[in-house]
This record gives structure tokens, C-alpha cells and sequence, in this order.
């Protein structure tokens, strides 16, 4: 039987994390990557920085829509 924890269920379950960057590691390890945990900061910046470009982006527009 296939092991299942990779995909974000466990015994039929799913676990409390909708995505976990924890996906991508056992993938990098196959395929010799020297450090496979490398992409988790990164990933945390650019979902930091979208995230506040969305939330000003939104600013800016409900600005405009009151003026």
C-alpha cells in the first residue's frame, strides 16, 4: 500500500496543513540536490512579499473607488 503522508493524509485523514513546503524535500533529495530544505525561506519571502503587495494593491483600489 502506498504511503499516503507525502500527499497531506494520514489514515484516511487530513492532517491540519493545507500545503506543506515539506512536499518538495523528499523529490529534492532523489534528484541529489545538496540541500533540500533550501526553497523553505524563500518560499516564506515571496508569500510574505505577494502578500503584502496584494493587501496594497487593495488599498490603493478601494482609494480610487471612493474618489
Amino acid at each position: 500500500m502506498e504511503d499516503k503522508r507525502h500527499y497531506g493524509i494520514a489514515d484516511g485523514k487530513k492532517d491540519k496543513e493545507f500545503f506543506s513546503l515539506n512536499l518538495t524535500q523528499p523529490y529534492r533529495s532523489q534528484y541529489g540536490s545538496a540541500n533540500p530544505t533550501a526553497v523553505v525561506g524563500p518560499a516564506i519571502a515571496a508569500t510574505a512579499v505577494s502578500t503584502l503587495a496584494a493587501v496594497a494593491f487593495c488599498k490603493v483600489m478601494s482609494k480610487k473607488r471612493r474618489a
